[in-house]
């Protein structure tokens, strides 16, 4: 959203040499700030945020920082230098420029045919392999991002190559042994049932809980259309997460209890992707041990590609 008669103070510092910046007037803005470019960076951003941080906050961000190879993937709008206000209390982060467009167009089938006519399911494979290989690298230093919905991603329009925003939000470990930096917020429809009971803020996340989440956009995405627990004679997908209630069947629906339309395109998948959403939504509905590891989606999902002809390179290896 633009927003162009936002005012934040003229001044902002980096954190390693208190040297004033020049920032733009806000370019975006969001529900925690705003967004700006850094005059002579242009491949730079700077988040402020609206309100002042908490001290554990503050120091949450100064841990970030210190990540330098997650700082440096080319496809994470990682936190690369705290700003400073004028009292020297932390107000935002410089972070990369990542390109791409969001992933709502993918969610819909007349909105993929209307703005991204030339996707085809080589695409949508690109785009779910990308998420899941990029969440494999966080998850194997300990960081989980854990709000996943279709606005913590963009893509690049031409070739599905996905990229992680919103990552100052993502769970971190101290780096002292001690409980890790939480996430503070996530999106309900997209949460497994054990953490819909619970304070984002107070709650660690895991990665079968991360792989649950990515599960229920990747099917969004790979079937052009409805959430998975968006259900024929069910609630909202919090509801009928929380109950079980999948296009699958569950309790208090039948088998296939979605739209023809959105069942075929799904039954069109791979027998090997297929059987990770049944384990995901089926078996790991209350079990979280039996749901499907992020490598076992990279592999299922690169295969499936590779039997379109396409082959998904890995995010994990640049």
């Amino acid at each position: 959203m633009i927003n162009r008669t936002i005012n934040h103070p003229a001044m902002f510092y980096y954190s390693n040499n208190r040297q004033p910046i020049p920032i733009s007037a806000p370019i975006a803005k969001g529900g925690e700030g705003t967004i700006h470019e850094l005059a002579g960076h242009p491949t730079k951003l700077v988040k402020v945020y609206s309100k002042p941080l908490t001290s554990l906050a503050q120091r949450k961000l100064q841990a970030m920082v210190s990540h330098r190879t997650l700082a440096g993937h080319r496809r994470l709008a990682w936190p690369e230098a705290v700003v400073l206000d004028a009292q020297g209390n932390v107000a935002g982060f410089v972070m990369k420029k990542v390109p791409g467009i969001p992933l709502v167009p993918l969610t819909a089938l007349c909105l993929r045919s209307k703005e991204l006519p030339h996707f085809t399911q080589f695409h949508l494979c690109r785009v779910v392999h990308d998420m899941a290989a990029g969440l494999d690298v966080l998850a194997k230093k300990r960081v989980y991002p854990g709000d996943i919905s279709m606005n913590n991603f963009l893509m690049d329009p031409t070739t599905g190559e996905v990229s992680f925003i919103d990552c100052d939000s993502f769970q971190i470990p101290t780096g002292t042994g001690q409980a890790p930096f939480l996430c503070p917020v996530m999106t309900p429809e997209f949460q497994p049932p054990e953490r819909l009971n619970r304070d984002a803020a107070a709650t660690a996340i895991t990665e079968a809980q991360v792989t649950f989440s990515m599960a229920i956009l990747a099917f969004m995405v790979l079937t052009a259309g409805g959430h998975p627990y968006q259900v024929y004679g069910g609630e909202s997908p919090e509801a009928n997460i929380r109950a079980g209630r999948h296009f699958l069947g569950g309790k208090g629906c039948a088998t296939g209890a979605t739209t023809p339309e959105i069942f075929a395109r799904y039954c069109s998948l791979s027998p090997w992707v297929m059987s990770l959403f049944k384990r995901t939504f089926i078996g790991g509905h209350l079990q979280p041990s039996e749901r499907p590891q992020l490598e076992e989606w990279i592999k299922a999902v690169k295969a499936f590609g590779q039997s379109l002809e396409f082959k998904a390179p890995s995010v994990a290896t640049r």
